[in-house]
């Protein structure tokens, strides 16, 4: 559920069809590993096959709403460019799709996954959830803080500035610890405990922050409170099977777990 519902909104979003939903997951999980893993150089070859059939898939998604702009996303960005095409490109539409694709459910997927699976291994957080499902929405920001789907990014200081003591150069490459900051203990008190109660979990940087603040963020944090409140209210039973081996997709910047097996009382 969790691989293929994120997926499928961002399919309606950009107006492609349903059934091709699971291929594009499929092909941005190599993307994750091209872009922020590190495969081998044979690894290299056959991933960047799949990175081309993605390409090639969006390239047609963007031809076709150029002959025929749909009711979605993708057909207002190709009328706005019919009416004015001095605004930008069709290959940055290209580009613009090609990014949406995959930001647009990969890291929706894998912090669903990681909050169920926080909010399962305490049965009194999910029990709470299933009793109140109005605790949804601070559940999302809970999961966003203890376990988000992106834990580092990469900036490049613009100028020469100082944090926590530390001199930062202009020009330096900086990798960004936001698993580490959601778990700061001066904004987050026993920041290592889940806690969809905490009453400042949206401080979170999991989305990021100010101009570099997810244009997705919305639609991502939707989508995990209804999947909370779906599953608290028909399946308040919901449990982990025992004995898992957790498996997280292999990248720098990404965290997900790979297989969430879950059983019920039927």
């Amino acid at each position: 559920m969790l691989y293929e519902v994120p997926a499928l909104a961002i399919f309606i979003f950009l107006g492609a069809p349903d059934e091709d939903a699971v291929l594009v997951k499929q092909l941005g999980s190599s993307r994750a590993i091209v872009n922020w893993g590190k495969p081998s150089d044979a690894e290299q070859v056959e991933l960047m096959k799949d990175m081309g059939r993605h390409w090639d898939f969006t390239k047609k998604l963007v031809d076709d709403a150029m002959a025929n702009p749909g009711d979605n996303y993708l057909g207002d960005m190709v009328r706005i460019y019919k009416e004015d095409p001095s605004r930008f490109t069709v290959n940055y539409l290209y580009n613009v799709m090609f990014l949406m694709q995959f930001a647009g459910h990969e890291t929706t997927t894998q912090a669903s996954a990681n909050g169920l699976r926080a909010m399962l291994s305490d049965r009194k957080q999910w029990e709470a959830l299933c009793e109140d499902p109005s605790l949804a929405a601070n559940a999302v920001e809970e999961i966003l803080r203890y376990d988000t789907s992106i834990f580092t990014w990469r900036r490049i200081a613009t100028k020469d500035t100082q944090i926590a003591g530390t001199d930062i150069p202009e020009g330096a490459k900086i990798l960004l610890l936001l698993g580490s900051g959601n778990r700061d203990e001066e904004m987050f008190p026993n920041g290592e405990t889940f806690d969809i109660h905490r009453n400042n979990a949206k401080r979170n940087l999991g989305l990021g922050l100010g101009a570099h603040f997810c244009m997705g963020a919305p639609l991502a944090r939707m989508e995990m409170r209804v999947i909370l409140e779906e599953l608290s209210r028909r399946l308040p039973s919901l449990r982990l099977v025992e004995g898992q081996d957790w498996r997280f997709i292999p990248t720098l910047a990404f965290r997900g777990v790979q297989e969430l097996h879950v059983e019920w009382d039927t």
